[in-house]
C-alpha cells in the first residue's frame, strides 16, 4: 500500500468513527425527547387530579397555570432545538457519508481500472481477478498439437544464408582422432549479433569540392545515421532515458563510443525536424480516412 493510499485509509477510518459518534447522539437525543414527553404528560395529569382534589383561589390558579404554560413553552422550545441539533448532525452524517464513498472509490482504484501509473502500485498488490467465458479444459498448457511454432529450425537458417541478409560463418570443430577430410561432420547452426564500431573515411577530390560537400559533413567528425537510429528507437520506441541509452551504446561498443545526453538530444531534434514533411503527409492522410482511431489515455504533466 502506497503511503497516498494509507493517508486515505486513516482519514476512512476516522470519518467511520465520527459517524458512528453521531449516530450515537442521535439515539441519545430521540431517547431525551420522549422522555421529555413523559414527563410533560405526568406532570399534566398529575396537576388535573390535584386541581381535582383540592380547590384553590382565582389568583392560585392563575399563578399556577402560568407557571405551567411557562414550563410546557421551555420544553417545547427545548425539544425543537433537540429537533434542529438532530437535523444538523443527520445532514452531517450524510455529507460525512459522501466523503466515505469518494474515499472508498478512490481507494479501489488502481492501474486496471483509472489513469494511475502501474510505478506507483507495491509489487505486492494483489491482481485483480478477470473472469472469462472460455470453459476449462483437460488441455496442458502451451501450443497445442497442431498448432504451426516459431521454433528455429535448419530451414530457417538456411534461408537467412541464401538471402545474403547475414554473414555466414563456418567454425570447424575436429575431435581427437577424426579426420576433417575423410569423416563425416554432423552441422549444428548458431544465430548470434556482432555490433562492430567502425570509423568511416569520406575522400572527396576536386577542385572547389568544399561547395559539392554535404551539410552532414561540416564538422570533420560526426556520428552516422545508425547510431542516430539506434537512439531514436531507444528513447522514443523503448522509453529508455537519455542516461541509460548512452550507458548502453557505451557497452555495446566495448567503451568506443561515449555519447553525452546532449548529443542525443540532438539527434532527436533533427529527426523531429526530418520528420516534419512526413508527419504532415500523414496528418492529411488520417483526415481523409473515413475511420480515425483515437487513443484517450490521459498522462500527467508539471508543465
Amino acid at each position: 500500500m502506497t503511503k497516498k493510499e494509507l493517508e486515505l485509509t486513516n482519514e476512512l477510518e476516522k470519518l467511520k468513527k465520527l459517524i458512528k459518534q453521531k449516530d450515537l447522539k442521535i439515539a441519545d437525543l430521540e431517547t431525551e425527547k420522549k422522555t421529555l414527553k413523559l414527563k410533560l404528560s405526568i406532570q399534566s395529569e398529575c396537576f388535573e387530579d390535584w386541581k381535582k382534589e383540592n380547590s384553590l383561589s382565582l389568583r392560585d390558579k392563575i399563578k399556577l397555570e402560568k407557571k405551567i404554560k411557562e414550563m410546557a413553552r421551555k420544553q417545547k422550545l427545548y425539544v425543537l432545538e433537540k429537533k434542529y441539533e438532530k437535523e444538523s448532525f443527520e445532514k452531517e452524517i450524510e455529507n460525512l457519508n459522501v466523503i466515505v464513498e469518494n474515499l472508498t472509490h478512490r481507494l479501489g482504484k488502481n492501474s486496471d481500472n483509472s489513469s494511475i501509473p502501474p510505478s506507483t502500485q507495491m509489487v505486492f498488490t494483489k491482481k485483480k481477478c478477470v473472469n472469462t467465458s472460455r470453459e476449462k479444459t483437460n488441455r496442458s498448457s502451451g501450443g497445442q498439437v497442431g498448432h504451426k511454432g516459431n521454433s528455429l529450425t535448419k530451414e530457417k537458417a538456411r534461408e537467412l544464408i541464401e538471402s545474403g541478409k547475414v554473414d555466414h560463418v563456418i567454425e570447424d570443430h575436429v575431435f581427437s582422432g577424426a579426420d576433417k577430410i575423410s569423416s563425416e561432420c554432423i552441422v549444428k547452426y548458431e544465430i548470434d549479433l556482432e555490433i562492430k564500431t567502425k570509423v568511416i573515411e569520406h575522400r572527396f577530390y576536386g577542385r572547389n569540392n568544399k561547395k559539392e560537400i554535404p551539410q552532414k559533413f561540416n564538422t570533420d567528425v560526426h556520428y552516422g545515421n545508425n547510431i542516430k537510429s539506434f537512439v531514436a528507437i531507444a528513447i522514443n520506441e523503448g522509453f529508455v532515458s537519455l542516461n541509460r541509452t548512452r550507458k548502453i551504446i557505451r557497452e555495446l561498443t566495448n567503451n568506443t563510443i561515449k555519447l553525452s545526453e546532449g548529443s542525443l538530444v540532438n539527434f532527436n531534434r533533427e529527426l523531429a525536424i526530418n520528420s516534419e514533411n512526413s508527419i504532415e503527409s500523414i496528418k492529411e492522410e488520417l483526415i481523409k480516412s473515413g475511420v480515425l482511431h483515437i487513443d484517450e489515455t490521459r498522462i500527467k504533466s508539471k508543465w
